[in-house]
C-alpha cells in the first residue's frame, strides 16, 4: 500500500468529506463503493455503525430528508457530536495519522472486515501500514438498567517487522476528548478533535492494546461510565448474554458447510438489533439503518413483519414473538386492511402468523374471544378482496384476488403472489377453526380455498392456452406489466417467497393442485432461465429493476421450491451464493450489483434488510426438517446429494415440533447407510424421511424405539413412528 502523510488538519477536512457525515444528496459514485455495518443493541435507538476500517458512529446520524417519524423513539444523545464519526487511526515513528482508503479498488485485499469469533456482532477490522498491523474490535453494550449505550472499542497494535517501532493510536474527530474516552492507565494528549496515546515501542513480533468506550445514548455521567470496567469484560458479559438467548432456541450444531452455523447465529443478532421499543410498541424494524443516503429500512414495514415473527416462533423465541404481536403493526393487520399501503399479502399473514403459533406451542390462551374476532374478520377481509364482477368475468380473473401493490407494482396488474398469499391465509384459518373445533368456520375456509384454487387454476389455464406458453410468471399473460417481470426477483421470486407458498401452505394442511401445480416446475426451470439472461450468476435467482444481480431474499425466494421435486434442494446453493457476495460481514442489501472487482464487497442498491434474514434461518431448517400441522415431521426434504455424500454429520438440537414439544436431530451416511438419531419428545405424528439421495436406492430400513410405517423406494421417502429413536437405512 502506498504510504499517505498527510497533516492532520488536511487529513480532517479530506476524511470528514470523504465519509458524508450528514449527507443530503450524496454523490452516486461514491455510495456505490462504501459499505456499512449496524450494531449494537436490542430496542433502543439509533444504533451503533462500523465502516471498514473501523472508525466508529457510536449513534448513527440521521440523514436528513432520509427518515421520518422512525426518530421519534430515539434515545437523547449522550453528547451532541455523538453521531459523528470516530477515526482509530495508527502514527509510526512519529508519522502523521494513517486510516485506510474504503473506497480503493484493493480495499478487500487491503483491509480485512468481519466479525469476532466469526458470529458475534461486534466488527472487526485489521490492516497493515508501515509493517504495522491494526485490529479494530467495537461491542455494543447496554448499561447501567439500560439507561446508557456505549461501544467499547480495543485497539491492537502489531509489530510484524524484523526492526522495532515507536506506535500510538491516534483517535479523531468531533469533540474526540470528549465523548472517547481511554480506559487503560497511560498517557494521552489530546487538542479539541483528536486523542493521541503515549508512544511505545514494539520489538519485532511484539503488540500492545488501547481500549476506549464511547458512550452513544443517555445521560449518565463520565465518571459512572469510566466504573463500568474495561472492554474484555464487556465483550465477555455481551458474548454471554448472547450465547445465553440462543441457547434456548433452536440451533444447527454440525453441518457440512461451517460458515452456515455462524450465518444462523449472526441473522438473528441482526434482526435482535433492528427491533426498538417504544412508549406502545415493540417494533421488528427493517434495518438498523444506514448511512449513505439509501432508503432507510430503520422502520417498520407491516407485510414484511410477520414473516419475522413467524421465524421466531418456528425457532422457540415466543417471548418476542408476542411482543411483537402484542403491538401496533399487529393491531393495524388485524383490521383487515392497511390504511397507508396496499400490500394485499399482509393479511393473510396474520393469520398464518396465529396458526404457527398455536401449531408449535399448543398455547391455547392466546386465543380469547377477542383474538379469534379478529381472526375471523382477517379472513372475511380476505374474502372481500376476491373479484366477481361481470367485467372480472370477461377478463378471465374471476374469483382471484383485486389488483394490489404487493410486488410495489402501483395497482397495474393481478399478481400471482396475491392469490397464493389468500390461499395460504385461509389454510391457515381453517386449520385454527379445527383445532378448536369450530365446524362452520372450518367448512366455510376449506369452501374458500377450494374455490379460490379453482379460480386461480382457471386464469392460468386461460393464460397458458392464450399465450402458447406452459409456464406462468409473476402476472398473468393477458395482463402483463412488462415493468414488473423486467427483473427474475419479481418473475417468481417474491411470487413465492412472500406468501412462502407452496411449502409453507402445504405444511398448514393445503393439499389442492390443478394448473399451478401443473405448471410449477415449467415455471421454475423459466424463472431460473430469465435470472441467467438478465445477469444473475448460478446460484442467484436474481432481483429486480435497479439491480438484477441479486438480493438478500435470495434464500427467501427458493425456500417454497421445498414444494417441488425437482427443484427442492436450491437452498444450501442460494446461501453459498450469499456467503460468496456478502455486502458487509454476513448481511445483505435488499437487492445489489455485482462487485467492481472479483472478491470485493457487493454494491448495495438500497437498505439491508432483516426480512430476508429470517427466511435465511426457515430455509436452513425446512431443509432440514419441516414440521407439518397435522404432526409428521418430514426430514431431510432439501438436502443435497453433496451434503450426504459428504459423511459430515447434520445436526440440529431444540426443534420445535407441535404442542410444545422438541426434538434433536442427527444425519449421517457412513459407507451406504444414512444414520438418523432423533432424541427429545416423542412425536404425536409420523416421521417422513425424504432425502433426495434415497430416490431409488433404498434396500434395507431399521427401526429402533418406533416401527417402519411405509416404504416406498421409487420415490426414495420412508415413514417411521414418531416414538422412533434410530433409524439406519441402508443404501
Amino acid at each position: 500500500m502506498k504510504r499517505r502523510t498527510l497533516s492532520i488538519l488536511v487529513l480532517l477536512t479530506l476524511v470528514f468529506n470523504w465519509l458524508h457525515a450528514h449527507p443530503i444528496e450524496p454523490d452516486s459514485i461514491q455510495i456505490e463503493k462504501k459499505n456499512s455495518l449496524y450494531f449494537g443493541w436490542e430496542e433502543d435507538h439509533p444504533k451503533a455503525i462500523s465502516l471498514m476500517g473501523g472508525a466508529l458512529y457510536a449513534r448513527r446520524p440521521q440523514l436528513e430528508k432520509m427518515d421520518d417519524h422512525s426518530w421519534d423513539a430515539s434515545k437523547k444523545a449522550w453528547h451532541p457530536d455523538s453521531d459523528k464519526p470516530l477515526f482509530f487511526m495508527l502514527s509510526v515513528d512519529g508519522s502523521d495519522p494513517f486510516y485506510p482508503d474504503e473506497t480503493s479498488s484493493t480495499r478487500r485485499k487491503d483491509i480485512e472486515w468481519g466479525l469476532a469469533e466469526s458470529y458475534l456482532p461486534f466488527p472487526c477490522s485489521a490492516w497493515v501500514h508501515d509493517h504495522i498491523r491494526v485490529e479494530v474490535t467495537h461491542v455494543g453494550r447496554r448499561l447501567l438498567d439500560n439507561t446508557l449505550n456505549a461501544v467499547y472499542t480495543r485497539v491492537t497494535l502489531i509489530n510484524q517487522d524484523n526492526t522495532p517501532h515507536q506506535v500510538s493510536v491516534v483517535v479523531l474527530g468531533e469533540s474526540a476528548p470528549d465523548r472517547c474516552f481511554p480506559l487503560k492507565k497511560g498517557k494521552v494528549s489530546t487538542d479539541e478533535k483528536s486523542i493521541t496515546t503515549e508512544q511505545k515501542k514494539l520489538a519485532q513480533g511484539k503488540s500492545v492494546s488501547y481500549e476506549f468506550v464511547s458512550p452513544a445514548n443517555g445521560e449518565t455521567d463520565k465518571k459512572a461510565i469510566l466504573a463500568l470496567g474495561d472492554f474484555q469484560n464487556q465483550y465477555k458479559a455481551e458474548k454471554q448474554r448472547l450465547d445465553d438467548k440462543c441457547a434456548m432456541l433452536t440451533m444447527p450444531t454440525t453441518l457440512p458447510d461451517e460458515r452456515f452455523l455462524h450465518l444462523w447465529k449472526t441473522s438473528i443478532f441482526d434482526m435482535w438489533n433492528a427491533t426498538v421499543l417504544t412508549d406502545t410498541d415493540y417494533e421488528q424494524r427493517g434495518s438498523g439503518g444506514n448511512l449513505y443516503g439509501f432508503y432507510q429500512y430503520d422502520r417498520a414495514f407491516d407485510h414484511d413483519v410477520p414473516d419475522m415473527v413467524i421465524q421466531y416462533i418456528i425457532e422457540g423465541n415466543w417471548e418476542t414473538a408476542r411482543q411483537i404481536m402484542k403491538g401496533a403493526t399487529y393491531n393495524r393487520l388485524s383490521q383487515g386492511k392497511l390504511a397507508n399501503e396496499d400490500y394485499l399479502d399482509a393479511i393473510p399473514k396474520y393469520i398464518v402468523t396465529y396458526a404457527q403459533y398455536l401449531q408449535l406451542s399448543g398455547d391455547r390462551s392466546l386465543f380469547d374471544t377477542e383474538v379469534m374476532a379478529k381472526l375471523k374478520q382477517c379472513a372475511r377481509a380476505i374474502c372481500e378482496m376476491r373479484v366477481f364482477s361481470d367485467e372480472a368475468r370477461e377478463k378471465g380473473v374471476y374469483g382471484l384476488i383485486r389488483k394490489g401493490s404487493t410486488l410495489d407494482n402501483s395497482h397495474n396488474t393481478y399478481t400471482l403472489v396475491d392469490d397464493f398469499a389468500a390461499l395460504h391465509g385461509f389454510t391457515a384459518y381453517r386449520y385454527i377453526c379445527g383445532y378448536f373445533g369450530q365446524k362452520e368456520e372450518y367448512e366455510w375456509a376449506d369452501k374458500q380455498m377450494r374455490e379460490l384454487t379453482d379460480c386461480l387454476n382457471s386464469t392460468i389455464r386461460k393464460s397458458v392456452d392464450e399465450s402458447g406458453l406452459e409456464w406462468y410468471n409473476a402476472c398473468f399473460s393477458f395482463d402483463m406489466d412488462y415493468n414488473l417481470v423486467s427483473g427474475p426477483g419479481n418473475w417468481l421470486g417474491t411470487t413465492f417467497m412472500m406468501p412462502t407458498f407452496p411449502w409453507n401452505a402445504q405444511l398448514k394442511g393445503y393439499d389442492l393442485g390443478g394448473e399451478w401445480l401443473d405448471y410449477l416446475d415449467n415455471s421454475i426451470a423459466k424463472w431460473l432461465e430469465m435470472a441467467r439472461f438478465y445477469g444473475a450468476p448460478k446460484g442467484s435467482v436474481g432481483a429486480w429493476w435497479g439491480a438484477k444481480y441479486g438480493a438478500a431474499y435470495n434464500t427467501g425466494m427458493v425456500m417454497p421450491l421445498l414444494a417441488s421435486d425437482k427443484y427442492r434442494t436450491l437452498i444450501p446453493e442460494s446461501i453459498e451464493w450469499l456467503l460468496d457476495n456478502q455486502t458487509a460481514p454476513m448481511i445483505w442489501a435488499e437487492s445489489f450489483h455485482k462487485p467492481d472487482n472479483k472478491g470485493d464487497w457487493t454494491r448495495p442498491e438500497v437498505d439491508y434488510e432483516t426480512w430476508a434474514l429470517g427466511f435465511i434461518r426457515q430455509a436452513m431448517l425446512q431443509m432440514c426438517a419441516s414440521v407439518k400441522a397435522n404432526g409428521d415431521v418430514i426430514i431431510g426434504r432439501g438436502i443435497p446429494n453433496e451434503w450426504i455424500e459428504s459423511g459430515k454429520e447434520i445436526a440440529w438440537e431444540r426443534i420445535h415440533i407441535n404442542e410444545g414439544k422438541i426434538i434433536n436431530l442427527s444425519i449421517q451416511k457412513k459407507e451406504n447407510v444414512i444414520s438418523l438419531r432423533i432424541g427429545g419428545d416423542t412425536n404425536q405424528g409420523n416421521y417422513i424421511i425424504d432425502f433426495p439421495y434415497c430416490v431409488g436406492k433404498i434396500k434395507e430400513v431399521n427401526v429402533e424405539g418406533g416401527s417402519l410405517v411405509s416404504k416406498d423406494i421409487l420415490k426414495g421417502k420412508v415413514v417411521v413412528s414418531g416414538n422412533a429413536s434410530k433409524i439406519d437405512i441402508t443404501l
